[in-house]
């Protein structure tokens, strides 16, 4: 039997950031490590070749969603996702600071559905308002809420820029548009995240 031949689609990935209502903080440096998705046919696949630092501060003000990768994948539908974050450096008035940051990995399920010769897409949207916490000596602490959205059948350009490559999304089919965050302890699930008011001691590492 001749192994069916799959077809290839482009898949476009991208972060955004929706807003941190802060005037103390001027940046927050965010480094992606790594980003997978995951087929039952080939396990986990690699998108990005090399970690990137984006910073969420300059992607609120300029509104853009930044280039992240651009690639082929057999068409298909991915369901998990897995994305390594790293180095939470926040500048305010204090100086540079280090962020912690309760886990790196985020493991989150969706719909990413390939299709052969057409666009998907699939855009991180970090929303920073949620995701900077102080903890009760002054850290800062990075619990990541994020809005995850995949889409079929897009129109995407990718346009030159100062801060890089950023696409522009037409139309397409909406599949995923969820929200997870991650608790203190690290654990990450749609719908979690860590309320404002709650007061957040860390646990000195030993």
């Amino acid at each position: 039997e001749q192994p069916e031949i799959k077809g290839e689609g482009r898949v476009v990935f991208g972060v955004t950031d929706l807003g941190l209502d802060t005037e103390d903080i001027t940046s927050l440096k965010m480094t992606i490590d790594k980003i997978e998705v995951h087929s039952n046919e080939n396990s986990w696949i690699k998108v990005m070749e090399n970690p990137k630092t984006i910073d969420l501060v300059t992607l609120d003000n300029e509104e853009i969603i930044q280039l992240l990768a651009d690639i082929k994948l057999d068409e298909g539908t991915y369901q998990q996702f897995r994305v390594v974050i790293s180095n939470i450096i926040i500048i305010d008035p204090s100086g540079i600071n280090n962020a912690i940051l309760p886990s790196g990995e985020l493991k989150i399920n969706g719909d990413l559905n390939v299709n052969s010769d057409s666009v998907s897409t699939f855009i991180l949207d970090f929303k920073a308002e949620d995701s900077v916490h102080i903890a009760g000596n002054g850290k800062y602490i990075f619990a990541p809420v994020i809005q995850l959205e995949t889409r079929q059948v897009a129109e995407v350009d990718v346009i030159d820029s100062k801060e890089g490559k950023i696409i522009k999304i037409n139309s397409g089919k909406i599949d995923t548009n969820v929200e997870f965050g991650m608790d203190i302890d690290g654990n990450v699930e749609v719908g979690l995240k860590i309320p404002k008011d709650k007061k957040l001691t860390i646990k000195s590492p030993l």
